[in-house]
């Protein structure tokens, strides 16, 4: 939409109103974040640790440990939401700029709760 409207009058659309944007930031505050984040870690966890354990039994070597996988798509997993936070941080203060909303969480939230999981080779 910003593309061919002005920030100032993306509000003024019933679609993106500043009751609209109020109900969808509601939903995430940090608490919900982190346990979003629990989640994600326990999916990622399984799915290599289940990959590791067959390409184990199945004596197949890629040559790269499971452990150094794990490592960096959690990262990448950590900079993912970090850059998303970061973009709707900086839409809402575009377009909503003086109206007293704003996301519930901050990336300072979502480093904490990654740091709870933090992965080593």
């Amino acid at each position: 939409m910003l593309k061919t409207t002005a920030p100032s009058e993306v509000p003024s659309n019933s679609s993106y109103s500043k009751s609209a944007l109020k109900k969808v930031v509601k939903e995430y505050n940090a608490k919900d974040v982190r346990k979003h984040i629990d989640s994600l870690f326990k999916r990622v966890e399984k799915h290599f640790t289940e990959a590791s354990e067959k390409a184990t039994s199945e004596d197949v070597s890629t040559g790269i440990a499971s452990g150094n996988v794990m490592v960096g798509v959690w990262k990448a997993c950590e900079d993912e939401l970090l850059r998303i936070t970061e973009v709707f941080v900086k839409r809402i203060d575009q377009c909503y700029k003086d109206m007293g909303v704003g996301l519930e969480y901050s990336a300072t939230d979502v480093q904490a709760a990654f740091k709870r999981h933090r992965v080593s080779a």
